[in-house]
């Protein structure tokens, strides 16, 4: 009798998940938390670290990003409004959880990185800068492909549009006081805190190449929730660029399934 109940409790406590787990009750994330997450994707290729968003061992990649290093701070009005965006939806959701919360924020890194250093400072968290795909000439190629640039305007439409991302991407970097994205990333990758995760899940403005990319960073976030409980997720998407995602929506059904509340939300 005495083992059966002891059965009957393992069971309800598998079937509990996370709902049912101590570490739920913590304050905050162990280092080691944030370090798994870093790790993974490291080792999957996703994570940024010296290499944000582009392939920089594509010498034509790298030569357009040493170009524009110092180009002109370039900050435009869709960049603050995602910024104020971001913060008010992270307010709110922390509101109800408080810490200990992953966030996911998907979309164009351009409109992510201003707030990076406000939800560190005033959620007392810390960032995980990963890219489902680093960008290099045969990706612009492709893309370029879709609005139908062929023939000799190839390859000319290709540099120009490179060109163009790299000086955005620099440009928001710059005009929020760093020198490039490589100081961007140093500054953004040293371990503080870990009150809570932010995890950046970051493109270019070339939307259309990382829809089918995306199964690799969800497996590793799902083994993250078996493993750290978060005691809630909070995944935010760029809205004009919110497409049904079948690995999103696996990831985001494992975390109700192990009892962590889930809120879904456009910035």
């Amino acid at each position: 009798m005495i083992k059966g109940i002891k059965k009957l409790a393992l069971i309800g406590l598998i079937l509990a998940g996370c709902a049912g787990n101590s570490k739920t009750q913590l304050t905050k994330f162990e280092e080691r938390a944030y370090s798994y997450l870093v790790d993974n994707f490291k080792d999957k290729g996703l994570y940024s670290g010296n290499f944000p968003l582009f392939d920089f061992q594509d010498k034509e990649v790298r030569g357009v990003y040493e170009k524009n290093k110092e180009c002109p701070p370039w900050i435009i009005q869709r960049d603050e409004e995602a910024r104020e965006a971001i913060k008010e939806k992270v307010e709110e959701h922390f509101e109800k959880y408080e810490n200990r919360n992953l966030v996911l924020i998907s979309g164009a890194a351009f409109h992510i990185y201003g707030v990076v250093e406000d939800l560190e400072d005033s959620f007392g968290g810390e960032y995980v800068s990963t890219t489902p795909r680093r960008l290099d000439m045969k990706g612009v190629i492709e893309s370029n492909l879709i609005f139908r640039y062929f023939g000799e305007k190839e390859l000319e439409k290709a540099r120009e549009t490179l060109e163009l991302q790299v000086k955005r991407a620099n440009g928001v970097v710059r005009g929020y006081g760093y020198d490039d994205l490589e100081d961007f990333m140093t500054e953004i990758s040293d371990f503080k805190n870990s009150q809570n995760i932010f995890l950046g899940i970051e493109e270019t403005g070339l939307h259309n190449l990382y829809y089918s990319r995306m199964g690799k960073v969800y497996e590793i976030l799902g083994s993250f929730l078996e493993k750290y409980c978060p005691r809630s997720v909070l995944y935010l998407r760029e809205e004009a660029y919110f497409k049904p995602d079948q690995d999103r929506e696996l990831f985001l059904k494992k975390a109700r399934k192990l009892g962590i509340p889930v809120e879904i939300k456009g910035y």
